[in-house]
């Protein structure tokens, strides 16, 4: 019997992307050159844990190499994020840069399936301060969830999902905890209790990865919607 943590919330819907059998092909993809941060677009790189991983899941169908299919459709891995950088500025009325980007991708859909995407961007303000602004669809955020508390990186009591009322929900203190961990584990970025400042959620988040601006999609909207947070701390930009 296995020991490893796992919860299957959303399962039905990460189901519907595992060509490799019982396997959700989830990857880590970074980009942490605060120059390629200005570019509209710009190109997030695997992991060589990810590449590995992907090259034998591959291998085991008889598919080409993780590295074929990467310079092939690279454009799948690529990202943007001015329009964050626009809406942060707007919100808070202080000008803000943007100093990195994590993202979790599928191998072979990459940003072409924006609910199974999950990105954390760093976000530095004028005072060199640092933020976190998540934005993830629930599937591949539970999946990650697991993932972090399966390594020993963050704990099994910190689990943001919780049955509350017979409703499934999201508890900001495990959200909390869960972009601490994935800030250290992505960036090595290490976030101490008291410079934490406060957490902003933004729901029903829809349109595609790509997309210039936060569209809000009606609470019953058929489109699998987002969700989004902003983690702000007093924990200082280092370059």
């Amino acid at each position: 019997m296995s020991d490893l943590y796992g919860t299957s919330y959303f399962q039905s819907v990460r189901d519907a992307y595992q060509p490799y059998g019982n396997v959700y092909a989830l990857g880590t993809f970074l980009n942490t050159n605060p120059r390629a941060m200005e570019a509209d677009e710009f190109q997030l790189v695997p992991t060589k844990s990810t590449v590995t991983m992907f090259d034998l899941l591959r291998q085991k169908i008889g598919a080409p190499t993780f590295e074929d299919e990467f310079q092939t459709n690279s454009a799948k891995y690529r990202s943007r994020n001015k329009w964050i950088k626009a809406y942060l500025e707007n919100q808070f009325h202080k000008n803000m840069a943007i100093g990195a980007e994590g993202t979790e991708f599928l191998d072979g859909i990459g940003n072409q399936a924006v609910e199974h995407t999950l990105r954390l961007v760093k976000v530095v303000d004028q005072e060199y301060n640092v933020s976190y602004f998540l934005l993830t669809g629930l599937a591949v955020l539970e999946s990650t969830v697991d993932e972090l508390i399966n390594a020993k990186k963050m704990a099994q009591t910190d689990d943001p999902f919780i049955m509350q009322d017979n409703k499934l929900a999201l508890n900001g203190q495990g959200i909390v905890a869960f972009i601490r961990a994935l800030a250290a584990d992505y960036f090595a970025d290490h976030i101490q209790d008291d410079e934490l400042q406060q957490l902003y959620q933004y729901q029903n988040v829809g349109g595609n990865f790509m997309t210039q601006g936060m569209i809000k999609e009606a609470p019953d909207a058929k489109e699998t919607g987002r969700i989004g947070y902003l983690l702000t701390t007093t924990h200082q930009w280092q370059a």
